[in-house]
């Protein structure tokens, strides 16, 4: 046998020989490849399976909005907390809102609260001045693995509320937002001087809006008018008092003015009174029986340092004011030289034609 015969004789026994070891770690290297496999597998599985487990707490959702507002991203939290705009609440007023009830928002505490309902849970958010309620809907096998996952909706509640109460002819504005007829609701409604009349279908009506939306403190406007706002009862009061009567109504109400406070110190009597005012009031009937017995006696009187102001236009010829002065009273027997600081609120309409004074009061 040849030299090369035999190399070529010795290999193949060699590779006969080695067969069977390289077999077993191919076999091997498949099994651990397998393994691998299975084990990634498996914790995809895992880490899917934990991870739905996650989402399906409803704290999960609740605690994203609670770090929004935390970091102040306060639209993203609106969003997120099912916020909606409306013509009055707008994204700034939520700012606005959650900046007054939560302060600067930090160190905010979440608290459950008890629902009544199986697939909702209800949360309290508490901050520094106040808290926000937020309901949590279920949303059923959303989520894999059966899980289900939760919607978020913030709960502002029922106090957006506020009634505006103005004189009918004002033209009022909330947030910008000229209001029309269709916030008006149908409530009766007198200004308070007036509810002296018996006749109350006589009297002068105010008009009354209600505007729902505003969580924070709404900024009315009205030309020419003072505005008082009463946050307990959410409660804004307009009356048109910045306007400057007619020279001869200015005079009208002066002397009514005058002639009172004469009836009172007994300088005038109850035909002088009465000639301005209309009888079927309650005002006339109280003062009907008046006796100034008791006033300081005097040999003069008179009103120093007259001021308006005030002046309220209800309707057409519905009108009232104030009025003040120094009523000086002097007797020569004894030196008397006293005064007496008067305030008074007059308070006209037009009644068959004619203006007749309906109410005086005592400020």
């Amino acid at each position: 046998m040849s030299q090369t015969s035999k190399m070529q004789q010795e290999q193949t026994t060699a590779k006969k020989e080695k067969k069977p070891h390289s077999t077993f770690f191919k076999a091997a290297w498949t099994f651990v490849g397998v393994m691998v496999v299975l084990i990634i597998t498996v914790l995809l599985v895992l880490w899917n399976f934990l991870g739905n487990y996650e989402r399906s707490d409803p704290r999960y959702y609740l605690d994203q909005v609670v770090a929004l507002l935390e970091d102040q991203q306060y639209e993203e939290a609106a969003k997120r907390s099912g916020f909606e705009e409306t013509t009055f609440f707008t994204f700034e007023r939520f700012e606005s809102y959650v900046k007054e009830v939560l302060g600067d928002a930090t160190d905010l505490k979440v608290l459950e609260m008890k629902s009544t309902q199986e697939n909702e849970r209800h949360y309290r958010v508490v901050g520094k001045n106040g808290e926000i309620k937020f309901i949590l809907t279920e949303e059923p096998n959303t989520l894999g693995f059966g899980f289900s996952s939760y919607s978020v909706k913030i709960d502002l509640g029922s106090g957006g509320t506020w009634k505006i109460i103005a004189p009918q002819e004002v033209v009022i504005a909330v947030d910008d937002v000229m209001l029309d007829e269709s916030y008006r609701i149908d409530e009766k409604m007198i200004p308070t001087p007036f509810e002296t009349l018996k006749d109350d279908s006589i009297a002068p009506k105010l008009a009354v809006y209600e505007v729902s939306g505003l969580y924070t403190t709404p900024v009315v406007t009205a030309e020419n008018a003072e505005i008082v706002y009463d946050e307990k009862e959410n409660t804004v009061r307009i009356t048109d008092s910045l306007k400057t009567p007619e020279a001869s109504r200015e005079e009208m109400i002066v002397n009514a003015a005058k002639t009172y406070a004469a009836f009172i110190s007994g300088d005038a009597q109850m035909k002088d009174v009465s000639a301005l005012l209309y009888p079927e009031t309650a005002f006339y009937d109280s003062i009907k029986t008046y006796s100034s017995y008791w006033y300081i006696d005097h040999d003069s009187a008179e009103a120093e340092n007259v001021k308006l102001f005030n002046y309220t236009e209800y309707a057409e010829d519905v009108f009232s004011a104030e009025v003040t002065f120094d009523y000086r009273v002097k007797r020569a027997q004894g030196n008397i030289n006293q005064v007496y600081p008067t305030h008074y609120r007059l308070s006209f309409m037009n009644i068959d034609g004619e203006i007749k004074l309906v109410n005086i009061e005592v400020l």
